[in-house]
């Protein structure tokens, strides 16, 4: 399912679990290249700018733009499909970091899901509304040839 214009919830738990998901720079930066991020824009990464004040600056000119707002919604999918965190292992508090990054792909797995159930449920709906409509005109057209 691909998300035109994500919610807010969608927003933070897609930062929430870029956030806690990559420790390293440079692992980071490699998602952020395959998830179509500019090469230009990761360059503007300074080496003192902590990870949290570069995904800051750096959602905050997604959600500025329409093919941002897609970009993100692609980041949610591919984060919601992590099961295992490489670039989490071999820290002290490795144990701690990938059950937080498994926490947070877990939220926004589940809010992805929530959201498909809602599309899903939407498309019924309307299947419904049209169908009745079509009901509705057959008959119509039936009363309307009896009359003649």
């Amino acid at each position: 399912m691909t998300i035109n214009i994500p919610p807010p919830r969608l927003i933070d738990l897609t930062y929430e679990a870029l956030l806690k998901s990559y420790w390293r720079k440079e692992a980071l930066k490699k998602f952020l290249i395959s998830s179509h991020i500019s090469s230009s824009f990761i360059a503007t990464w300074l080496h003192e700018e902590s990870k949290r004040d570069f995904l800051d600056r750096l959602f905050n000119r997604l959600q500025q733009a329409e093919k941002g707002k897609a970009v993100i919604s692609r980041m949610a999918h591919s984060l919601s499909e992590q099961s295992i965190f490489p670039d989490l292992r071999y820290r002290e508090d490795s144990d701690l970091k990938i059950q937080a990054a498994h926490k947070a792909v877990q939220e926004l797995k589940s809010y992805l899901k929530q959201l498909n159930e809602q599309v899903t449920s939407e498309k019924d709906r309307l299947e419904i509304q049209k169908q009745a409509r079509i009901e509705k005109e057959r008959i119509q057209q039936s009363q309307t040839a009896t009359r003649i």
